[in-house]
């Protein structure tokens, strides 16, 4: 499920974002089994609401509707929600383009469409900071030269803060790659024997998928989007 609150009057670009990691996990294969949900109904006017909808389906949903992913109003009952999940359940079982990726013994996070999309996003913006770096230093030595004592301090607090974020962030990005083999291919295992029952296939379905897209979207979150300038709630 892609939940998706109405209320929103545009769609960000960390939305943008997860929407275009979220297809690439996927895989057009799945794309009958994804349902888009939208909520939060009760605080927007109806026809506002069913405006946004459609602008919704039209601009950034279609190529999965067009495959029969279904589109539902969550009301904050019970009923609907029961609804969509047994409509979900009924559907065949479907494998994830990420799952058939990562069940290749030889590929991880990182060889994978989603995984590497993002980790082309990471790579880019960690070259912009190593640019800032280089540009600062340049800046120092100009500084130092003219015995600008102030804007020395200035110049080397700012370094200092972008080498600390730099560190950081290349320390998380290189520990996530073994963490997520780890995680994720036990589950997987499990997944392909393809031995259980219908309900308890699919508890390990979302298992798997919760596995794989738990650090995704951390990746996501803690390193891309504030990168790239976008502000994280």
């Amino acid at each position: 499920m892609f939940l998706h609150r109405i209320t929103g009057t545009r769609v960000s670009a960390s939305e943008k974002l997860y929407l275009d990691t979220f297809r690439r996990m996927c895989g057009e294969n799945a794309y009958p089994n994804v349902a888009f949900v939208t909520t939060m109904w009760n605080s927007v006017d109806k026809g506002v609401g069913l405006r946004r909808e459609v602008e919704l389906q039209v601009d950034y949903w279609s190529d999965f509707i067009a495959q029969g992913s279904p589109v539902f109003q969550y009301n904050d009952t019970p009923d609907i929600a029961q609804a969509i999940v047994a409509q979900l359940i009924a559907k065949d079982d479907v494998v994830l383009r990420i799952q058939d990726e990562l069940s290749d013994d030889r590929c991880k996070l990182g060889c994978t469409s989603a995984g590497a999309e993002l980790a082309s996003q990471l790579e880019k913006q960690l070259e912009a900071r190593r640019q800032k770096i280089k540009s600062l230093n340049v800046s120092l030595r100009e500084a130092v030269a003219t015995h600008n004592g102030a804007k020395v301090q200035e110049i080397q607090a700012a370094l200092d803060a972008q080498r600390e974020k730099q560190l950081k962030q290349i320390k998380a990005r290189d520990a996530l790659r073994p963490k997520i083999g780890e995680e994720t291919e036990q589950r997987i295992k499990e997944v392909n024997r393809d031995q259980n029952s219908k309900g308890e296939r699919w508890k390990s379905k979302l298992q798997v998928f919760a596995a794989v897209l738990s650090p995704v979207i951390a990746l996501t979150v803690h390193f891309i989007l504030p990168l790239a300038g976008v502000s994280v709630a």
